[in-house]
């Protein structure tokens, strides 16, 4: 029985071979998009899993209350809790401190730049990490010992084995180390990313930390990140309802002083299990940017949506052919069929195409999957699909779609009562039309809410990037790593021979570069006024204003007339061995912005100039307010205007900006790359320019504006299909109609635009539908920038695309069927049937 419902349902496919390739061809897409959503969702919720007990780990987080600032989020921590908190939380088997920075690898007279994971010595008793060579208990036996990845050591070291073998690093200072362990290469789906692993070093911290506490006892600054593990069966919570009161308790009053907070305000802690990190941790700055999984519920339920229309274009043409095919019900109802058996029939026609359908959406998953890679930025692996929650949710979906689709046809048809059908000599009537443009009225009004959705994105995206940010970011190369104990002594050397480069007009030093984002914070206490004042600062050269095209509006800029303008600190070359009361001047001039300015108490900002306040060790620096400029974003341009402070601090200059106008940047920067080489030689050259710098603040609205655009697309190619198909059927239907209505007089322009009319309604009323949905969505998304489109004015103009667009769709898919049939000669219409 069961096999001659298979081949009945194969006749069906090969005989109606436009119905079968709209079905199959719409589902194939929407098993496709669906497929690509669950594999990037098996992808991104299975980080971490290979950790051994992962659910006893826990990352100590922060949120950061800095007056004058925005609340933040942030992934790391303090270094004291190493200590401390197995001395009050029995509970607490270890406490692991990692923090990365920057440095470099001279291996076979070749320097190489390396991100370097500073690690206590018990990491391998948190993270289990599985060993190629080496033991966990002996790999931190030396502050020389070394832990590579495989891929890392393989790159400095050629072929195995490794263990033994010398690598020099140059990190603060230049040391050789010792190779005592490789790790398997961590998997891509974990937070983590380490491949050079070094024990903390007290050394290394006091070098950093000249004239005050190491970043180990520090508690006004969070440099690691932090991980507790906990005893078996243990629970988080009895921990978390205390963790604050430990803080404040442990805290030091001079730093709590110095912006009138408590510590556990200051620095608010939080626990977040180690599986969870990835989709649930709000903490910006971790070692890999973190998923979303909101971002994941909208791509589940846009795949869906796809998914959805190609499943109401199969029950579109399936009830449609009904009309069809009750005779042939009729008939085997007459010859003994039963119910039962009538649907078993249709509901396998419907599991054959979804079938076909599945393997031809394998083939383009397969296909398409390192494009999409590519375009998310994403590792997400073809062979997760024979994992077997992939594929026994693949086989799931296959068989609701397949059911599911057919159900209604299969109801209906097997319902047919023969002797009506056959006592009235005819096929059937319409008694599903109402259905059929219900249906379509869901196809166009989810359409049309991802139309509307993708150019609501777009435009803000656009917005944002276009906001004024008070300088040019056109035409400007950034040159970064000047801090590198090679390069520091000769910065401004550097800076005269690139300002000689044909094609280069202007150069400056700063410390960070525009849209890097701004965290460093100093405070400070204002005559008359009993709280301190948190403003954040920047370290920018004499001509760094002047590149930007910043002027003043009230005081002066930075000039070398005035050396009291010059901060000092422990790090400037020749200065290692001198007192930090030495290095430092009592008083120091400096720039601030507008904001600052307000902050500082003063609306006029000419007010402001001549200000003088205090900081350091008890108040002993005296900062001089020489000049105030407009507020500018030259940190994340998707924040606000925050208060900002600029010193004339050589010792903090890390970037070089150049700006050009030559025809040629890329000719230009291998110039620049080719003369760091010959100044710097065995350190590798680091560049990027302005605007791609600026560009990559957006980066994630981009991917979603983009990714929704291909979804979007795909959604009205399925939408057009089915509705190509509908509108064949329709036609053919109604032949008998037209050729009434042109014997009648009629013309074939009436024809059309009646046919035309006719499809629009339903277009139409599927748009009002959509706009509610997308107005409210809308609403809540641009609530989370600050600076946003006005959405009444640009939703009535995308939703005027959005109607064009569906109407334009419509009118294509019925027009060239309406134009055939209104050219056909009446005689043939009416011989019709």
């Amino acid at each position: 029985m069961f096999k001659n419902y298979i081949s009945v349902a194969w006749r069906n496919i090969i005989r109606h071979k436009l119905y079968a390739f709209i079905n199959v061809f719409g589902l194939a897409i929407g098993l496709t998009a669906c497929m690509l959503i669950i594999l990037v969702i098996r992808h991104e919720t299975s980080y971490d899993n290979f950790v051994p007990n992962a659910n006893n780990i826990y990352r100590m987080e922060a949120t950061g209350n800095i007056p004058g600032r925005d609340p933040f989020d942030t992934a790391t921590y303090v270094g004291p809790t190493k200590e401390l908190l197995p001395q009050d939380y029995p509970e607490v088997l270890e406490v692991l401190r990692i923090t990365q920075r920057g440095g470099n690898v001279v291996q076979a007279g070749e320097t190489f730049e390396q991100q370097i994971d500073y690690v206590d010595t018990n990491l391998f008793k948190v993270f289990q990490l599985e060993m190629v060579e080496g033991t966990r208990d002996s790999a931190f036996a030396s502050l020389s010992n070394v832990v590579l990845s495989e891929t890392t050591a393989r790159k400095y070291l050629g072929n195995a084995p490794y263990l033994g073998r010398e690598i020099v690093v140059n990190h603060i200072y230049e040391r050789t180390h010792i190779v005592s362990g490789v790790i398997r290469d961590i998997p891509d789906n974990s937070h983590m990313d380490m491949e050079f692993m070094i024990p903390h070093d007290r050394q290394v911290y006091e070098a950093n930390n000249f004239g005050g506490a190491s970043d180990l006892e520090r508690w006004n600054g969070l440099p690691f990140f932090v991980y507790v593990l906990l005893q078996d069966g243990v629970s988080i919570e009895p921990m978390e309802k205390t963790i604050n009161a430990w803080v404040d308790r442990y805290f030091p009053a001079e730093v709590s002083a110095l912006v009138n907070i408590p510590g556990s305000e200051l620095w608010t802690p939080r626990f977040v299990q180690v599986p969870n990190i990835h989709l649930f941790s709000p903490a910006q700055g971790g070692m890999k940017p973190p998923g979303s999984i909101t971002t994941l519920l909208s791509f589940g339920a846009i795949a869906a949506m796809i998914l959805l229309i190609a499943c109401i274009n199969f029950m579109n043409l399936a009830t449609a052919r009904s009309t069809l095919r009750t005779r042939e019900v009729a008939v085997r109802k007459v010859m003994g069929a039963a119910r039962g058996q009538l649907f078993a029939q249709f509901e396998t026609e419907s599991m054959v195409f979804t079938i076909v359908s599945l393997l031809l959406a394998i083939v383009m998953t397969r296909s398409v999957l390192p494009f999409f890679n590519e375009y998310t930025n994403l590792a997400v692996p073809f062979s997760l699909i024979l994992d077997p929650v992939t594929f026994s949710n693949v086989l799931a979906l296959t068989l609701f779609v397949g059911l599911g689709a057919g159900l209604h046809p299969a109801l209906m048809l097997s319902s047919v009562r023969p002797a009506r059908v056959l006592a009235a000599n005819q096929s059937g009537g319409s008694a599903n039309s109402k259905l059929r443009v219900s249906l379509v009225i869901l196809q166009f009004a989810i359409s049309a809410v991802l139309i509307i959705s993708t150019a609501i994105i777009y435009l803000q995206t656009d917005f944002a990037r276009s906001r004024e940010l008070g300088y040019d970011t056109g035409n400007t190369i950034l040159v970064r790593g000047l801090t590198d104990p090679q390069v520091a002594s000769s910065q401004e050397s550097f800076k005269d021979r690139v300002i000689q480069l044909p094609g280069v007009t202007e150069v400056a030093l700063s410390s960070q570069a525009p849209g890097d984002g701004n965290g460093s914070g100093i405070s400070m206490r204002v005559p008359g006024e009993a709280d301190r004042v948190v403003i954040f600062y920047q370290a920018v050269d004499y001509d760094f204003f002047n590149l930007y095209d910043v002027g003043p509006v009230a005081g002066r800029l930075f000039a070398e007339e005035f050396a009291s303008d010059v901060f000092y600190s422990q790090t400037v070359p020749g200065y290692e061995d001198v007192t930090e009361d030495a290095i430092i001047p009592q008083q120091i001039g400096a720039v601030i912005n507008v904001s600052a300015a307000r902050r500082l108490g003063f609306e006029n900002p000419e007010e402001s100039v001549g200000l003088t306040v205090r900081r350091g060790r008890e108040d002993s620096i005296e900062i001089t307010v020489v000049g105030v400029i407009p507020d500018i974003l030259f940190s994340d341009p998707r924040a606000t205007f925050q208060p900002e402070m600029y010193f004339l601090s050589p010792q903090e200059y890390g970037t070089l900006n150049v700006v050009y106008r030559a025809d040629d940047p890329e000719a230009l920067a291998l110039q620049i790359d080719a003369l760091w080489t010959e100044m710097f030689p065995g350190v590798r050259p680091f560049r990027n320019y302005l605007d791609e710098n600026i560009a990559q603040s957006f980066e994630f609205e981009t991917i979603m504006g983009q990714l929704l655009a291909i979804f979007s697309g795909l959604a009205m190619l399925v939408a057009a299909m089915g509705l190509f198909g509908l509108s064949s059927f329709t036609v053919a239907r109604r032949t008998r109609e037209i050729g009434i209505r042109k014997v009648l007089g009629a013309s074939s322009v009436n024809i059309i635009k009646l046919l035309m009319r006719q499809m629009s309604i339903p277009v139409i009323v599927a748009n009002l539908v959509a706009w509610p949905i997308v107005w409210y969505v809308a609403s809540e998304w641009l609530n989370t920038f600050v600076y946003r489109i006005d959405l009444p004015v640009y939703f009535i103009g995308v939703s005027v695309m959005s109607i064009l667009i569906t109407l334009f769709i419509a009118w294509g898919t019925i027009g060239g069927h309406a134009l055939r049939v209104s050219r056909t000669n009446p005689i043939h219409a009416l011989r019709y049937e």
